[in-house]
C-alpha cells in the first residue's frame, strides 16, 4: 500500500470513528430523553393518586404509588451519568482533566499520531457503547415497573 492509500485509509478510519460516536451519542440523547419523560410522567400520577386515593381502592392505590416511585428511582438511575474512565485517554473529558493544565494536554494532543487517535476514538466508542448499554437496560427495567404500576392503578379505578 502507497503512503497515500494509507493516509487515505487512515483518514476514513478516524471519520467512521467520528461517525460512529455522533452516532452512540444520539442514542445516550435518546436514553435520558426517554427516562426524563418517564420520570416527569411517574410523578404526576404519584400526585393525581395521591391526591384521589379516597376514592380508589387504597392497597392497590398504594401499592402503584410505590410502583411509580420506583419507577421514578431508576429513572434517575438512567439519567445520572457514568463516568468510566481508562485513566490518561486523550478524548474522553475526565480523562483529559488529569493533565494538570491545557498546554500539557495540548501538547500531549499535538504529538498523538493518526493510528494512536483512531485507536482512542474507537475506544472512546466502546466505553460510550458500554454506558448506552446499562442506560436501557435500566430505561426497560424502569418501563416494565411503570406499566405495572399503570395496571394496578387501573385496577384501582375499577375495583
Amino acid at each position: 500500500m502507497t503512503k497515500e492509500q494509507n493516509q487515505e485509509l487512515e483518514r476514513i478510519s478516524f471519520s467512521l470513528s467520528t461517525h460512529i460516536h455522533q452516532y452512540l451519542m444520539h442514542y445516550v440523547t435518546v436514553a435520558d430523553a426517554k427516562a426524563s419523560g418517564l420520570l416527569v410522567l411517574n410523578l404526576a400520577l404519584i400526585t393525581l393518586l395521591i391526591e384521589h386515593q379516597i376514592h380508589l381502592n387504597t392497597i392497590l392505590c398504594w401499592i402503584a404509588i410505590i410502583g411509580y416511585f420506583l419507577s421514578s428511582i431508576i429513572s434517575i438511575c438512567v439519567i445520572f451519568p457514568r463516568l468510566p474512565s481508562g485513566g490518561d485517554g486523550l478524548i474522553f473529558w475526565e480523562d483529559i482533566l488529569t493533565r494538570n493544565n491545557p498546554e500539557q494536554y495540548s501538547h500531549e494532543f499535538l504529538k498523538i499520531d493518526i493510528e494512536n487517535l483512531i485507536s482512542e476514538s474507537a475506544k472512546q466508542n466502546w466505553y460510550v457503547s458500554s454506558v448506552l448499554h446499562k442506560k436501557y437496560k435500566i430505561t426497560r427495567y424502569s418501563i416494565v415497573v411503570f406499566l405495572t404500576a399503570t395496571l394496578l392503578s387501573l385496577l384501582s379505578v375499577w375495583s
